[in-house]
């Protein structure tokens, strides 16, 4: 003879079904603060503030822009700096590759050709300080855009166009979802 199931185990048949298909989203928020690569010495007041509370972003997708005309200023200004001392560079290389022979001739005089090296020296290091004021003028600009670290939706944005950020100052709030799905293997056995 065949027993009837009972009623008191089908609860939890469903619940052990219905688990055993289920996926879990599964949401991490995280603070996007002026660190890291979003522009840890971005200070200035926001232009432009494209997201709002629900807008789905990628990463690298702009969330706040500054005022970037200082520091494109600024990068132009470096650039121009690192041209100049490249033209020292190339006329002081020029100049000693001239000497030269003089010197091995002794038609001139060792402490001038000594100056003329020294006068190389301090082009090649001139022009390295011009490169590292360039580079540093543009990560000053690149900056100026905070950009979203990862994908995610935005569930809070702390700054409004004309407010001033400092370089400590919280931007949004971004939600990263990941999907987790949970596998579970139950022995026929366990159940009921």
């Amino acid at each position: 003879t065949q027993k009837t199931l009972d009623f008191s185990v089908f609860p939890t048949i469903l619940l052990i079904t219905t688990l055993l298909r289920l996926s879990l989203n599964v949401a991490s928020t995280r603070v996007v603060m002026l660190q890291g690569h979003t522009g840890p010495d971005a200070a200035g007041k926001v232009i432009a503030a494209p997201i709002e509370r629900g807008t789905v972003v990628k990463a690298g997708d702009l969330l706040i822009k500054l005022d970037d005309r200082s520091a494109a200023l600024a990068l132009k200004e470096a650039e121009a700096a690192v041209a100049t001392s490249q033209i020292k560079l190339d006329w002081t290389n020029d100049e000693l590759k001239r000497n030269e022979p003089l010197a091995a001739n002794k038609a001139i005089s060792d402490t001038e050709f000594q100056r003329l090296k020294n006068d190389r020296a301090s082009a090649e290091a001139g022009l390295a300080a011009a490169v590292a004021r360039r580079d540093s003028a543009r990560k000053m600009l690149d900056d100026t855009s905070i950009r979203s670290p990862f994908a995610g939706i935005v569930s809070d944005r702390l700054v409004n166009l004309g407010e001033y950020v400092r370089a400590d100052s919280q931007v949004a709030h971004l939600v990263e979802v990941n999907r987790l799905h949970l596998l579970l293997s139950i022995p026929e056995p366990s159940v009921g």
